[in-house]
């Protein structure tokens, strides 16, 4: 079942607490993005695009060409906006994160450490730390999206 986003958000502040920043950002773009783990996590710094041409605004390019990546359905060089308008702080936080070599992972975490970061969090919350699986934040952000009326289809 979806995640409501007042129980991502704790799970990404307890990853904030907890000194895992980076953490915590992959959490919320995971959410947002309704990107998958392994999507997420194979992102380069180079795949953050900064708008300002109407304004500030975000994109990650998933599966680009260049890197010779497709999306679990084939797909290729897909944008995503980072338009959420509970998490406009997003954008600015991954452009830190992505400071440096552009060819360097956006998020220096493989699927393991997060893992086991996200059942840690779980865990200091008070939670079941088996219950909730990474997966479930590409679901759970549509959920929410679509239950508040938050961004469009």
């Amino acid at each position: 079942p979806p995640l409501a986003w007042p129980l991502v958000s704790l799970v990404a502040m307890t990853l904030w607490e907890m000194g895992e920043k980076v953490a915590a950002l992959c959490v919320l773009t995971m959410f947002t993005t309704y990107g998958r783990p392994n999507e997420i996590l194979k992102l380069q710094k180079q795949d953050l695009a900064k708008s300002t041409k109407l304004g500030v605004s975000w994109a990650l390019n998933l599966n680009t060409s260049e890197q010779m990546f497709t999306s679990k359905t084939g797909v290729a060089d897909e944008s995503i906006l980072l338009d959420s308008p509970v998490m406009s702080y997003l954008g600015p936080a991954l452009e830190r994160l992505a400071q440096g070599v552009p060819t360097l992972p956006l998020f220096r975490l493989d699927y393991a450490r997060l893992l086991q970061l996200w059942k840690r969090a779980w865990t200091q919350i008070g939670m079941e730390p088996n219950y909730p699986v990474l997966y479930q934040l590409r679901h759970s952000g549509a959920s929410w999206d679509r239950l508040k009326r938050l961004r469009t289809t």
